[in-house]
């Protein structure tokens, strides 16, 4: 997906022992800021990428590749997206929060466990004032999907990821039955829709966006409980509500209000952290406006432009 939708070139990393079995490995992706200067990130747009190995030795061998791999090629920038402190070389930052909830068990069982006020009764007056959910894997699916997420992130100020993003999502995670998308209706109107992959035993909720002016139905607690309830059906045991700035309390209580579990989601740099202060002021102060109050063909034009850069 990564390299169809940006250009971006997309390897692995691994160790062999003497045998030439895998011991190790990790993905990346070779990026380029505006500036032009490259950058190893394992992975772009994702929550978190960590290494894979079979023993603690197979990992010092494997970020010690990396390092060296990185060096012959000229590359000065390392972000994987875990934390890898035991290698001093790596400095570890964390400014998110991950949420996961544990699906073993019966669907009843699951819903006993979250917060009455906060996802139980939202979720029971949905049903009641009419709300319809769908499980959908079509692409026509994809396509009321992006027109929420336009009108969601336009309303925010967020650059919108490119429509053809949207496309080749379907056809390599959904169309194989590895994803699946939620769809809320409200009469003949979708008010939400949530997007959905999953591995491993292991279902992840990557995007969602729903109708401004339809929130007071809580379309979204329907559309994450049915999700939940299809992961059980599928035999997912984990549900991963994905990451979270840590200073976005209001989405901390959403996401905990699930009997999710929380921890600190840490990421590494080499040779140093970024400075996440300058960037987020340049999107709140000069990009955001903009995406507001432009019409959609400019926000649509923006996210083509400018998303390959926020990797």
């Amino acid at each position: 997906m990564l390299n169809r939708q940006y250009g971006f070139k997309v390897f692995a990393l691994c160790v062999l022992d003497e045998a030439g079995n895998l011991t190790a490995g990790i993905p990346f992706c070779e990026v380029k800021g505006l500036s032009g200067k490259r950058k190893w990130v394992s992975l772009p747009f994702s929550d978190y990428c960590n290494p894979l190995a079979i023993s603690n030795a197979a990992l010092n061998d494997l970020e010690d590749g990396i390092f060296e791999l990185a060096s012959q090629q000229g590359v000065k920038q390392i972000e994987i997206r875990w934390d890898v402190g035991s290698d001093s070389r790596f400095v570890s930052m964390s400014n998110a929060v991950l949420h996961t909830t544990s699906l073993v068990g019966s669907d009843r069982e699951l819903f006993s466990r979250f917060k009455k006020t906060q996802v139980q009764q939202p979720i029971t007056r949905a049903l009641r004032d009419g709300l319809i959910a769908k499980i959908r894997s079509d692409e026509e699916a994809i396509d009321r999907y992006y027109a929420l997420h336009l009108q969601t992130r336009r309303r925010l100020g967020i650059p919108v990821q490119p429509r053809s993003f949207f496309k080749i999502f379907y056809e390599e995670v959904v169309r194989p039955d590895r994803g699946f998308l939620v769809l809320v209706f409200h009469r003949e109107f979708c008010i939400s829709a949530g997007v959905f992959a999953g591995y491993g035993g292991k279902l992840t909720y990557k995007y969602s966006a729903s109708d401004q002016n339809s929130l007071h139905f809580h379309p979204n607690n329907l559309m994450l409980w049915t999700a939940m309830q299809e992961a059980i059906r599928r035999g997912f045991t984990t549900f991963d509500f994905g990451k979270t700035d840590a200073d976005n309390a209001g989405l901390r209580q959403f996401k905990s209000g699930w009997g999710s579990t929380e921890r600190p989601l840490i990421y590494s740099y080499y040779p140093e952290a970024p400075s996440g202060d300058v960037s987020r002021a340049i999107r709140q102060r000069v990009l955001a406006p903009v995406i507001r109050h432009s019409p959609k063909f400019v926000c649509r034009a923006l996210g083509e432009m400018l998303y390959r850069y926020s990797a």
